[in-house]
C-alpha cells in the first residue's frame, strides 16, 4: 500500500496549491501560524512537503494535561524508518517500540541510552529525529520523533500505526498526514481500530 501511496503522493504535491500547502503545513489557523514559527523548521515545512514522501509510523505514546479540551494540541513520539524493508512491514516498528518502552525500568550508563532515555521518560522532551541505536532498533535504520498530535487533521486519533510526510534531506521535522489524503483501505481499518496497538 504504501508504494502505491507514494506513487499518487507524488503526482499530488506537484499540483498542490497555496491553500492546499497551507494546511498540511498547518499553517491555515492563527494557532498553527504561531506554533513554532522561531523555529528554522517551520520556515522550511512548505520545502519538506513539496519534496516529502509517505512513510509508516508507529505512535507509542502520548502525554496530555490539557483539562477539558480534546483539542489541545499535546506531544506524541512515534518511530518511522525511510527504509523499504521497515515500510513493507510496519509491525518490525511495533516490536521496536516494546522494546524501547523498556528502557524506562532499565539501568542505563551509555551516554546515547542515557539521551534516549530522557526523550522518551520525560513529558516535556524534545526530538526531531533522534537515530535509534542498533540494540534498540533490532538492527534497522529507524528514528524517534516527538510531534505533537495532528489534531482536527486526523479524527479519533490514535496510538498505533498512522501516517507521516518527512523528507529528511530538507527538514528534521516530520508531519502527520491529514485524514483527507489517506487511501480507503487505510481509513477504513483505523477507524475500526486494528491499526490501534
Amino acid at each position: 500500500m504504501i508504494k502505491n501511496l507514494n506513487t499518487s503522493w507524488l503526482l499530488k504535491r506537484a499540483s498542490l496549491d497555496k491553500t492546499e500547502l497551507s494546511y498540511l503545513a498547518n499553517k491555515d489557523t492563527f494557532n498553527g501560524i504561531r506554533l513554532g514559527f522561531m523555529t528554522r523548521a517551520y520556515y522550511q515545512r512548505e520545502k519538506m512537503i513539496r519534496g516529502s514522501d509517505i512513510y509508516y509510523a508507529y505512535v507509542f505514546q502520548s502525554w496530555n494535561n490539557a483539562v477539558g479540551n480534546p483539542q489541545s494540541s499535546y506531544p506524541t513520539w512515534l518511530l518511522f524508518s525511510p527504509d523499504t524493508p521497515v515500510n513493507e512491514n510496519p509491525h518490525i516498528l511495533k516490536e521496536i517500540s516494546a522494546k524501547l518502552t523498556s528502557i524506562k525500568t532499565t539501568e542505563v550508563v551509555d551516554k546515547t541510552e542515557k539521551e534516549l532515555k530522557k526523550i522518551i521518560v520525560e513529558p516535556l522532551s524534545d526530538a526531531s529525529c533522534f537515530l535509534l541505536p542498533p540494540s534498540y532498533s533490532l538492527g534497522h535504520y529507524v528514528f524517534l520523533s516527538i510531534i505533537d498530535c495532528p489534531g482536527s487533521r486526523v479524527s479519533s486519533f490514535q496510538l498505533g500505526l498512522n501516517l507521516i510526510l518527512a523528507n529528511l534531506s530538507v527538514s528534521k521535522e516530520v508531519r502527520y498526514l491529514p485524514e483527507r489524503y489517506w487511501p480507503d483501505e487505510f481509513k477504513q481499518a483505523y477507524q475500526q481500530g486494528l491499526l490501534s496497538r
